[in-house]
């Protein structure tokens, strides 16, 4: 959403954040001559990919959820009340917890924040980049169905650990949910991971035996067997 927002008006962000499903940037002002000002909102463990911005400094103020901002490595906590200043030229990243993360960000004026593709913070999503303006990572828009499907096994897992805890449905009704999830999806992802994409990234020189892919392998045999328990 891009309004024009005239001087004085007060604007309800934790609202906004709230009643938005969207992701990405929700609400942006660009109507100042100054500044940009954009609400951004993100589910559980996704974020803004690691990346540069040699341009100028970045505010950032929680406004609902939690979740971090990490600068040249160091990790900052970012939920409401709080304030991250990043100055221009650091490597930066936002990632919300386990639960949703909305944020401010306030900075000089240029052409208005569009994020690429949300970033899920996974395996797959190892390494750095910027989308047009410098927020996000590119990505091929035929990968775009893999990083969707990482986001779907998020929201159920997510949905798992909150049954655990006593929280919204019952136990039994989640690890059905997930199980449907998987053998529809996530069982055909894995597979399609290990048996095209690492093809595609071999042929074309990548080393199958870097850290990154040891680790997917793993991952992959590992969730495999803690799903072999909700069965």
């Amino acid at each position: 959403m891009y309004v024009d927002v005239s001087a004085g008006q007060a604007v309800d962000l934790a609202g906004i954040a709230s009643a938005d499903h969207g992701l990405g940037a929700i609400w942006v002002h660009e109507g100042g001559e100054d500044l940009n000002v954009n609400l951004v909102r993100f589910e559980a463990g996704e974020g803004v990919g690691v990346h540069r911005n040699d341009e100028m400094d970045v505010v950032f103020v929680g406004v609902a959820g939690s979740g971090e901002v990490v600068v040249d490595g160091e990790k900052f906590p970012l939920k409401p009340g709080l304030l991250v200043y990043v100055a221009k030229g650091r490597l930066r990243a936002t990632r919300s917890d386990l639960g949703e993360l909305a944020y401010l960000t306030v900075h000089r004026r240029r052409e208005p924040l569009r994020l690429a593709a949300r970033v899920s913070w996974d395996k797959a999503s190892v390494g750095s980049g910027s989308s047009e303006g410098g927020y996000g990572m590119k990505r091929h828009p035929s990968l775009r169905k893999l990083s969707d499907d990482h986001h779907g096994g998020l929201v159920r897992a997510r949905r798992l650990r909150r049954a655990a805890a006593g929280e919204g449905e019952s136990p039994r009704e989640a690890a059905r949910a997930f199980l449907r999830f998987w053998e529809e999806n996530t069982s055909a992802h894995f597979r399609e991971e290990e048996e095209v994409l690492l093809a595609v990234y071999a042929r074309h020189g990548g080393d199958l035996n870097a850290d990154p892919v040891r680790e997917m392998a793993a991952d992959h045999a590992h969730i495999r067997g803690l799903v072999m328990t909700l069965i």
